[in-house]
C-alpha cells in the first residue's frame, strides 16, 4: 500500500530538500515568512543556528498536528517542547554514517513517523535516548578529526615528494558531513567521557589539541593540554 506523502518545508540546504524528494515527499526550502503555512512538516536544519533559538524563533508559527523535526544530533526531541505544547508532532533525526540514522520522538506518534519517513528515505533507523547522544557525537568528531591528521600526512608527502598530486577527494574528504568542527569545551568534556579505551581517548585529545592549534581556538586547545597532562 502506498503510503501517504507529505509536503514537507525544510529550513536548511538544498540537500535536505533531495532527501525527501527522493523518498517521493514534496519538498521545498523555507524561511519561515509565512511559507510554511501550507507544510504537513518543517524541518530545523540549520546548523548554523542554535537550535534553542531557532525554536523560540517559530513559538506561535506551528499549528496543531503539524510535524516538526530537528536534524541536530546535540539535542533531543526535548528542544521542541515549546513547540510541542502549542500541538506539534515533534521528532529529533540525524543521519550519524552513510544511510543509519538515530532518532527519538516525544510520543507514539512521532515514533510511527519516523519508522516510515526513514526507511522511505533508504536509512537505517536506531531509536535512541539523549544519554547515548555524547558518545555517539564523539565516534562523529573523530571522524572528522580524522580529516586533520590526513592533512598532515599530505603535508609531509608533498614535502618529501614533490611530484605526488594526492586530489582533494583523497585528502579531505571522509563522512561525518555535516558536523562543524568547531566545538565548546563542556560538550567535548562529554563527549571525552564516552570514550571508555584510554588510547582512544588518548587520541581523541591530541587530534582535538591539533585542530585547536590550527584555528587558534585557545581555549579548546588549553582543555586538551590539560588532558594530556593527566
Amino acid at each position: 500500500m502506498t503510503q501517504p506523502r507529505l509536503t514537507v518545508g525544510v529550513l536548511g540546504d538544498r540537500e535536505s530538500v533531495e532527501l525527501f524528494e527522493r523518498a517521493g515527499h514534496t519538498a521545498r526550502q523555507i524561511n519561515g515568512d509565512g511559507d510554511h503555512l501550507d507544510v504537513d512538516m518543517i524541518v530545523l536544519d540549520a546548523p548554523g543556528v542554535p537550535l534553542d533559538v531557532m525554536v523560540d524563533q517559530w513559538l506561535g508559527q506551528v499549528r496543531r498536528g503539524q510535524l516538526v523535526m530537528h536534524t541536530s544530533l546535540e539535542y533531543g526531541v526535548q528542544v521542541l517542547d515549546p513547540l510541542e505544547v502549542q500541538g506539534a508532532i515533534v521528532m529529533a533525526a540525524h543521519r550519524v554514517w552513510k544511510d543509519f540514522w538515530v532518532a527519538s520522538a516525544a510520543d507514539e506518534v512521532g515514533e510511527s513517523v519516523l519508522s516510515l519517513l526513514i526507511p522511505e528515505m533508504g536509512g537505517n533507523l536506531t531509536m535512541i535516548e539523549d544519554a547515548q547522544r555524547p558518545a555517539i557525537m564523539a565516534g562523529k568528531r573523530m571522524l572528522k578529526l580524522v580529516d586533520v591528521a590526513r592533512q598532515d600526512a599530505f603535508t609531509l608527502l608533498t614535502q618529501a615528494v614533490p611530484a605526488i598530486e594526492l586530489g582533494l577527494d583523497e585528502c579531505w574528504s571522509l563522512p561525518g558531513e555535516g558536523q562543524n568542527l568547531q566545538v565548546d569545551v563542556p560538550h567535548l568534556e562529554q563527549m571525552y567521557h564516552t570514550i571508555e579505551d584510554p588510547s582512544i581517548g588518548r587520541l581523541f585529545v591530541e587530534l582535538v589539541r591539533r585542530q585547536a592549534s590550527r584555528t587558534g581556538a585557545a581555549a579548546v586547545e588549553l582543555w586538551a593540554m590539560g588532558k594530556n597532562a593527566l
